[in-house]
């Protein structure tokens, strides 16, 4: 199963391009793509699926992430790769960015903004407690602040 079809997707040129045997079927929406894949679950039957990072289902479910030959900022979906040669597609990145004159204007937050870090793993919990769980996202930051004092006060120094 691969993105929406009206979220763009290059994965039938690319499943073709490196032989899997499979016929990419675009999901209906990101509801549709959990359930399908909740329902293979449950079903014990295997499923290949394009997904993305955070999201709440990996912290629900443990999915196994296919490695592609190589990884490259300059990779390009579709045809033009090859079984043994193929690096899937450019990985999205989250970026911190500042105003020219952030360091100048806000010297201590400089520091916090250069220290921060949110892995993937953490924002799959703390979404999983607000989109399954119902906390709302003050009291899930709340509850994770407390229980890692450690880590954010390591930023703010």
């Amino acid at each position: 199963m691969t993105y929406p079809a009206d979220w763009g997707t290059r994965s039938s040129e690319q499943v073709a391009a490196i032989g899997l045997p499979f016929q990419p079927v675009a999901g209906g929406s990101e509801g549709a793509m959990i359930a399908e894949l909740k329902s293979a679950v449950a079903a014990e039957q295997p499923m290949l699926m394009m997904l993305w990072q955070p999201h709440w289902i990996h912290n629900e479910i443990g999915l196994n992430v296919v490695a592609w030959d190589f990884s490259s900022p300059d990779c390009l979906a579709g045809s033009s790769q090859s079984k043994g040669d193929a690096c899937g597609f450019a990985q999205a990145s989250v970026e911190k960015i500042v105003s020219r004159d952030f360091a100048e204007n806000w010297p201590a937050a400089r520091g916090f903004v250069e220290k921060y870090q949110m892995t993937n793993a953490i924002q799959n919990a703390l979404i999983a407690k607000v989109d399954q769980g119902g906390m709302s996202i003050e009291e899930a930051v709340a509850e994770w602040m407390a229980e890692n004092e450690d880590t954010w006060r390591a930023w703010t120094n």
